[in-house]
């Protein structure tokens, strides 16, 4: 395998957090060596191109078809962010020739890297040698969220807290024979003890006009 660069491979070692099994979840590597598995119907030719045979096998090929050439950043994902075992053999399970198999290999059960950025020049698309000050970047955008995303997680908190303020007071005041029930009523005990002594008022009111 190739040799990262001293210094971003240092960055990477020293940003990186540690997955279950101890591996950092940032990995640098470069395309040539990142290699996968991947099932199915093979057609081997000759230098010449000319056709040789067809065979079934698993082979270990290289991941990132279009990349093999540079460096490589890549994140580690546990087993569930690529599904279950069931869904993924069935978005990978192929037939050909009466034969069924998962195209993409075992389900990965370890987990797994996935594709975060290819060192490319932005303009030339020639390889590029990673940087200590680029990892850094990189994960600083991968470690930080965005405002927009911290402003949609809390708004969907807040409707969501909202929801069960207002199922918990149906629950607890829907069959009360009192008006002005509102989502921002107070589920504690001195919320409750108003409310009850309200209801109480009410019902001595309507007593007291059918006399």
């Amino acid at each position: 395998m190739k040799t990262p660069p001293e210094l971003a491979a240092a960055a990477v070692k020293r940003l990186s957090p540690l997955n279950p099994y101890g591996d950092p979840k940032l990995r640098l590597i470069h395309g040539s060596d990142a290699l996968c598995y991947v099932e199915g119907w093979w057609e081997d030719c000759s230098p010449e191109g000319i056709f040789l045979r067809k065979v079934f096998e698993r082979r270990l090929v290289h991941k990132y078809l279009a990349n093999v050439d540079c460096w490589i950043l890549e994140w580690w994902e546990p087993p569930e962010f690529w599904g279950t075992p069931e869904q993924w053999a069935a978005t990978t399970r192929q037939w050909e020739g009466g034969r069924g198999f998962n195209e993409c290999g075992p389900y990965p059960d370890a987990g797994d890297y996935r594709f975060l950025v290819a060192f490319r020049h932005r303009t030339t698309g020639l390889p590029t040698v990673p940087t200590e000050a680029v990892i850094q970047r990189i994960y600083s955008l991968l470690a930080v969220p965005k405002q927009s995303d911290l402003d949609a997680l809390r708004d969907f908190k807040d409707e969501e807290a909202r929801k069960r303020r207002r199922e918990n007071i149906e629950n607890v005041f829907g069959d009360m024979p009192f008006e002005g029930r509102t989502d921002s009523i107070s589920l504690n005990s001195k919320g409750l003890l108003a409310k009850l002594a309200e209801k109480n008022k009410q019902v001595k009111e309507k007593q007291t006009c059918s006399i």
